[in-house]
């Protein structure tokens, strides 16, 4: 077969008409020659050969724009310009000359954009490329007396005293590791002005409970309280004798002597670095033993204070069948579910 050359009277003309103009005109020629060849796939043989056209156009544009122009995928684009030895193409076809680099970082990136045409995200995108500083950096010079009123003085008082940004200033004090106290930190949003009625609450109740009240998160009421410096007299402090238990008896020993909830005892007994005891599983008297099998479990369970399970278990266990009472209602019941018309 006969290799194609291509028209330069063609390739002149693809170049000056605009995109949907070459869209349309390549994705008639393809619907073209899938109709003369059975419509066959892109994968197919004959089906996805590349057309004169199209090589020519492959580096004059980025691959974003000829994938969309040609119906092709991204990577058959890249692939084919990078078998071809044609580099990546710059954003919307630009060359970077070297008078546009010389330009770059001597002027500010919004009038490069003007002079050279493109947006400013590109002109900022190509000096950090080409490693080439930003025209006019202004830099503070941070003196002494400056970096003493670091953590004195809120960030945005300083901001606007030194002419520089709030992230500036934070900057400069984590390199000097120099906290802000709390109470020249900016409230947050969702923390609203506390009221005299509100702060005359404090220490009256639980944080909880007041920051259910107050509709009001509990670590804020917590520090309002802790910041006014007032104790509450509901929290329940750890005693010696409470801390001797720890690491003694089981936790939720520990938690039903104390009036505390189990998580609470685990928090303190890992604070104290003490290893969690097992508790120690329940024995059966012979006594107890008797009276599985001789009652129902049911009736068991409520004399001994125990779960019905736990009382099912432990007669399994001892291979005792199930009371003849119950027994006989449970098979009594099955009957009737087998001949509902003798109940």
């Amino acid at each position: 077969m006969p290799k194609r050359t291509p028209d330069p009277k063609l390739i002149a003309k693809l170049k000056s008409m605009s995109d949907e103009a070459i869209a349309r005109l390549m994705r008639k020629s393809r619907l073209l020659r899938g109709r003369s060849k059975g419509k066959q796939k892109r994968e197919g043989e004959g089906a996805g050969r590349w057309l004169p056209e199209e090589l020519k156009l492959l580096g004059t544009r980025p691959d974003k724009e000829l994938a969309r122009l040609f119906g092709r995928t991204l990577g058959a684009i890249a692939l084919r310009r990078s078998r071809m030895g044609i580099p990546t193409p710059t954003p919307r076809g630009h060359r970077w000359t070297s008078a546009d680099k010389a330009l770059l970082g001597t002027v500010s990136d919004k009038d490069a954009a003007k002079q050279i045409g493109l947006e400013e995200r590109m002109i900022r995108q190509a000096r950090e490329r080409f490693h080439i500083p930003v025209f006019d950096r202004q830099l503070h010079k941070w003196l002494p007396k400056h970096d003493r009123l670091l953590g004195k003085l809120s960030d945005e008082e300083l901001a606007r005293r030194f002419d520089v940004s709030i992230s500036s200033i934070k900057h400069r004090r984590s390199r000097l590791g120099i906290y802000l106290p709390r109470e020249l930190k900016k409230p947050k949003r969702r923390q609203r002005p506390w009221t005299a009625g509100e702060i005359v609450l404090l220490g009256t109740m639980n944080d909880r409970d007041l920051a259910r009240k107050l509709k009001r998160w509990t670590h804020f009421v917590r520090w309002k309280r802790e910041e006014l410096g007032i104790l509450t007299p509901f929290r329940k402090r750890w005693l010696p004798e409470h801390d001797a238990m720890i690491g003694k008896l089981p936790d939720a020993e520990i938690a039903r002597r104390t009036g505390r909830s189990k998580e609470a005892v685990e928090l303190r007994r890992q604070k104290l670095q003490r290893c969690r005891i097992k508790p120690t599983p329940r024995g059966w008297s012979g006594a107890e033993d008797k009276l599985l099998g001789a009652i129902s479990d049911a009736a068991a369970a409520k004399r001994l204070k125990l779960p019905e399970t736990m009382v099912e278990a432990r007669r399994r266990f001892l291979g005792r069948p199930v009371w003849e009472a119950e027994r006989a209602s449970v098979v009594r019941g099955q009957r009737n579910v087998r001949n509902p018309g003798q109940a």
